[in-house]
């Protein structure tokens, strides 16, 4: 089932969306999917495949994104803000409890940010794209499993830094098949099979 939900955010609540299992079962986990320069309906495929596998998941439109209110002013938009945006939603959503957190392109750095802030908030990361370098050491100094999606195409620069990024995170690299732009849009499925494979790895070794 998709809902939309108003989040908390300290200058205004966010536009966001839910997804939870079909007919109102109980939930495994709860996951954060955030948004690059896109917006929250990106993720609404990927979301709906999760929601079936027994999580609940939530996506929103960072701060003057799509349908959350905000000026274009670049002071009110920086990292740092949409950071501490996220991490007050994602806070309130989650009753407190650690979050699967993924975030794609623009996305993953201020779910980056969230991560170094408060590891204890999160129970996995997955990057899907690439992720600014000068958050790297934190990420990876925090223990949090993590995983980098790219999509399937052939090599170039960019898959050689995605593989990078792999190896300085300690993560897995998942090369998405079928994908060419943007993994959960091209290739939904194969984008739930990585984060599923790694979110029922985490399970087990926490319960």
């Amino acid at each position: 089932m998709m809902t939309r939900v108003l989040l908390p955010a300290p200058n205004g609540p966010l536009a966001g969306l839910e997804a939870s299992p079909p007919g109102g079962a109980a939930y495994y986990s709860s996951a954060v999917l955030v948004p690059g320069h896109g917006a929250k309906e990106d993720f609404v495929p990927l979301m709906q495949l999760l929601a079936r596998d027994g999580h609940r998941v939530l996506t929103l439109d960072h701060r003057g994104q799509h349908e959350s209110a905000g000026t274009a002013d670049p002071a009110e938009r920086t990292p740092a803000v949409l950071a501490r945006d996220l991490e007050v939603a994602l806070t309130a959503a989650a009753a407190r409890r650690p979050v699967h957190l993924v975030g794609h392109g623009f996305g993953a750095s201020i779910a980056a940010r969230v991560l170094a802030a408060a590891p204890e908030k999160c129970s996995t990361f997955t990057v899907i794209g690439t992720l600014d370098a000068d958050l790297v050491p934190a990420v990876a100094a925090s223990g949090v499993p993590a995983l980098v999606m790219e999509a399937n195409q052939p090599p170039d620069e960019a898959a050689v830094g995605d593989q990078t990024l792999a190896a300085q995170l300690g993560a897995r690299l998942l090369r998405v098949s079928g994908a060419r732009g943007v993994p959960h849009l091209d290739s939904p499925a194969a984008v739930a099979e990585g984060l599923l494979s790694l979110w029922r790895a985490y399970q087990r070794v926490h319960r």
